[in-house]
């Protein structure tokens, strides 16, 4: 690697940041070609069948409410589901030994190496969001849809970003990748379930007890992989927008004060 005293943290951490994102183009080409499936190509296709049939009229109505719920639904599915997998992927090199030894030798600190590769998944993963996200909602030809596909594409984002914050900081933690796919699923399914039980169980079996109101975004406040759609369809959108912000503030917090403590022997173990 390039010597200390020619090459500055910055430049180390570019280099880092360049390498990792050209090492996933290839995984990176499907996700591209499944989100222009799932929200651009759809529209295109629903275009030129109202177009060869005079229906255009029908065309922009119909999508005020189709484009919208595209978008939240299998549009943020691919989305996510990619950066779930990239994130598991990239991270991986802290639960293998030999890459463990091999990075620490590199002329750099574990934080810019971390951090680095961070926000490679980050941009791999939200990128293609932007771009095709921004083209579905040009393409609706209504400002109605328009703004809804743009409000969604918004909520993905912040979604994308703490779902990849959570599996960072998952992966500090953890010793191996097997660890971290058990402990990121039992989380994103045993909280839902304990909010929903302390939420409903009381009301059922407490005679007299009345329910109270409870915002959809706090059953995914640790479910990361489904807080883009309580945000969409359910209640309290602010709410699950400013807590993904701010808790992906806390997770990156405690990823730059672990890795650096973090032992190469927790490796595998």
């Amino acid at each position: 690697m390039e010597d200390r005293a020619v090459f500055t943290n910055k430049e180390k951490a570019l280099a880092v940041y360049k390498w990792t994102i050209k090492k996933y183009i290839p995984f990176s080409i499907a996700y591209w070609i499944l989100l222009f499936i799932t929200l651009p190509m759809i529209e295109i296709f629903g275009m030129i069948v109202c177009f060869s049939e005079d229906h255009f009229k029908d065309y922009t109505k119909g999508l005020d409410i189709v484009a919208g719920n595209i978008t939240a639904s299998v549009f943020a599915f691919v989305a996510i589901l990619f950066a779930t997998i990239i994130a598991i992927m990239a991270f991986s090199y802290m639960h293998n030994k030999r890459k463990v030894d091999l990075f620490g030798s590199f002329p750099m600190s574990r934080r810019t190496l971390f951090f680095a590769r961070y926000f490679a998944v980050l941009t791999l993963a939200v990128v293609p969001v932007i771009v095709f996200g921004t083209l579905g909602a040009l393409l609706t030809l209504n400002d109605t849809a328009m703004i809804e596909v743009i409000k969604n594409i918004g909520i993905i984002v912040v979604s994308l970003i703490g779902n990849i914050s959570f599996i960072a900081f998952i992966s500090v933690c953890c010793g191996t990748v097997a660890d971290v796919i058990i402990s990121y699923g039992i989380i994103n399914i045993v909280y839902p379930i304990c909010v929903f039980i302390c939420y409903f169980f009381p009301e059922r079996t407490v005679p007299g007890m009345e329910q109270g109101y409870l915002p959809a975004t706090i059953f995914t406040f640790f479910c990361p992989f489904a807080s883009s759609y309580t945000a969409a369809f359910g209640t309290g959108k602010e709410i699950g927008i400013i807590w993904w912000l701010v808790f992906s503030v806390i997770l990156m917090s405690g990823c730059y004060a672990l890795c650096k403590k973090r032992k190469a022997e927790m490796a595998q173990n």
